[in-house]
């Protein structure tokens, strides 16, 4: 993960590395399918891990609200009324 965080951005030996694998799945019927997935990482500065942690499921949800619409129109889900 050092190795690919150098890769794509500025980081050193003493930054804080964090990958998340995201997947959403389907349960219908017997076998869960997976619908979709990704990864989010850290690649900017934080204060301390308290902050990385806090950012990180910032950017989880992000990732999951903006895969969302996607998601109901392939499976032509309708839309929950809140």
């Amino acid at each position: 993960m050092r190795s690919f965080a150098k890769k794509v951005s500025d980081s050193d030996g003493d930054d804080l590395i964090a990958v998340i694998h995201m997947a959403v799945y389907l349960f219908y019927g017997r076998d869960p399918e997976v619908i979709s997935s990704g990864a989010v990482w850290l690649d900017e500065p934080v204060q301390d891990r308290a902050g990385a942690a806090a950012r990180l499921q910032d950017l989880m949800l992000d990732n999951l609200d903006a895969a969302r619409p996607g998601i109901r129109r392939f499976y032509r889900l309708a839309r929950s009324s809140r």
